[in-house]
């Protein structure tokens, strides 16, 4: 089905508003680009559920959180680019084990280690896949490419 980008994104905000009140977090969108997916909407947002809880959930101590949700095309793909300012990830040390089931990089913080393992098993069952850029202390972006629509 048809899924405004939008929509999800404000209804998972307005799901975590607590947590993001909390952290005094900042969440900007910009789908500009692309406003809609041709998608499994239950799959999509769990995407961006986790995406964006573990934005919230691996805040720095040092700043406030600043998310941004932006989408934009790319060669037959929708792509979904989740950023913020966080805790961040080496990926030199982890980031083969990154999509792993139950792995977890910040011990300070509570979790089970599945919401990444979803994020890639969702992805790659929509015909996409997850793609990670991400440094200690500065912050990650994961980019989700969702296959468009076939036409005709």
């Amino acid at each position: 089905e048809e899924i405004d980008l939008g929509k999800a994104v404000d209804e998972i905000a307005a799901s975590v508003h607590r947590e993001m009140e909390t952290a005094e977090a900042a969440l900007h969108c910009d789908f500009s680009a692309v406003r809609a997916v041709y998608s499994v909407k239950g799959f999509v947002y769990s995407i961006l559920q986790n995406l964006i809880n573990n934005a919230i959930k691996y805040k720095s101590p040092d700043r406030k959180p600043h998310i941004t949700v932006r989408s934009f095309r790319e060669a037959g793909f929708t792509g979904i680019e989740v950023t913020d300012n966080g805790l961040g990830i080496d990926l030199e040390k982890y980031g083969e084990q990154l999509f792993g089931l139950y792995k977890r990089f910040h011990r300070n913080v509570e979790g089970k280690g599945l919401g990444l393992y979803l994020v890639k098993c969702q992805a790659e069952a929509l015909g996409g896949r997850v793609e990670v850029v991400s440094a200690p202390d500065a912050g990650s972006t994961f980019t989700v490419f969702l296959k468009n629509k076939m036409d005709g």
